[in-house]
């Protein structure tokens, strides 16, 4: 397995024009098949001239993609090739500091789709990411018969986001105590005194909890 990841790793690059057609078709194929959600070919052909969709070949074949860089907004491996690590590959190649991944199979799926729904909150921790809440989905495409109909937001906050600790513990983190522990406020700007919010905090086990503001104790 760790020669099919190297070798995979070796044909992971940024898609081009030419590749729109088997993104495409991989897309509709697997990620769509299994309930994922649809994704415009028109969306498709932005992103890749825009420079922010991966693919992973094998053999000159695609059999992974990924749209979005700092964010990851869809990601599909081909079925016969998961579990050989590319999908990790297609994450690493430029790691980002979000992915945004449908978990709740809700919408119209059939039964199979949602009997077979997977979770993927294992494999994304595995790499470091930490689930930092559920989203609404944001500017997508859903067939509706033979056309396809644009939603700039869903109905109900069915997206997983995951977000890069590693990544966040390179932002603005100052350290505190919270009953008696020392626990790291990991935060975008530095929070100023007497305002009343809450916060998000790094456990010493790696689990993140949101707490009052108030609650926490500077540490000397």
């Amino acid at each position: 397995m760790k020669g099919s990841t190297i070798a995979v790793l070796k044909q992971i690059s940024k898609a081009k024009l030419v590749d729109l057609s088997d993104v495409v078709t991989l897309v509709d194929s697997e990620f769509t098949k299994e309930g994922f959600g649809f994704v415009n070919k028109a969306q498709i052909e932005t992103e890749i001239n825009k420079g922010r969709v991966i693919v992973a070949r094998e053999n000159g074949i695609i059999i992974g993609c990924r749209i979005g860089i700092d964010t990851v907004w869809n990601m599909v491996v081909t079925k016969s090739k998961r579990g050989q690590g590319v999908g990790k590959t297609l994450i690493e190649y430029i790691r980002p500091r979000t992915i945004r991944v449908k978990n709740t199979p809700i919408g119209h799926l059939s039964k199979a789709q949602r009997d077979k729904f997977p979770d993927p909150t294992g494999f994304y921790e595995a790499m470091g990411y930490r689930f930092w809440g559920s989203a609404y989905p944001r500017n997508f495409w859903q067939r509706a018969g033979d056309k396809a109909k644009f939603h700039s937001r869903g109905e109900l906050p069915h997206i997983a986001v995951y977000k890069d600790e590693r990544a966040l513990l390179g932002k603005h983190v100052m350290r505190y105590t919270w009953h008696g522990i020392i626990v790291n406020l990991i935060c975008r700007a530095p929070f100023h005194k007497g305002v009343k919010r809450n916060c998000r905090i790094l456990l010493p086990n790696g689990s993140f909890m949101i707490v009052p503001l108030r609650a926490l104790r500077k540490l000397k």
